[in-house]
């Protein structure tokens, strides 16, 4: 027996092979994360894609962006929050790499890791 294969599936394994062809969205890709602060009087979140790092922090009922100073690559990504006095701190970690962040006045701001001793 003889098997035709048509046009069309022809077309599209060569656009999945060269790389044309549209990524698979992620499932399960947003994260939130919340403290409340310390004087109890209010709390804080960020709402994170954990595949790409990028990541909002809530303000006045909406998500304002934090952002990047350069691109980030497909990842996989944690943000942790703390309670600090009267605000909130934030670090964002790539699992595969090491890399960090901290967020800081609306940005994340890179952690570089220090000389070794």
């Amino acid at each position: 027996m003889k098997t035709v294969v048509k046009p069309a599936v022809l077309l599209i394994s060569a656009f999945a092979l060269l790389g044309c062809s549209e990524p698979v969205p992620q499932e399960d890709a947003f994260r939130v994360v919340m403290v409340q602060k310390v004087d109890k009087s209010d709390w804080q979140g960020i709402r994170y894609n954990r595949y790409t790092g990028e990541a909002w922090y809530a303000t006045s009922g909406t998500w304002e962006k934090i952002n990047d100073e350069d691109d980030r690559v497909s990842s996989v990504y944690e943000v942790k929050m703390v309670s600090m006095n009267q605000n909130w701190g934030a670090i964002r970690l790539d699992v595969h790499s090491g890399e960090s962040w901290r967020a800081r006045n609306g940005a994340w701001v890179e952690m570089p890791i220090g000389p070794e001793e």
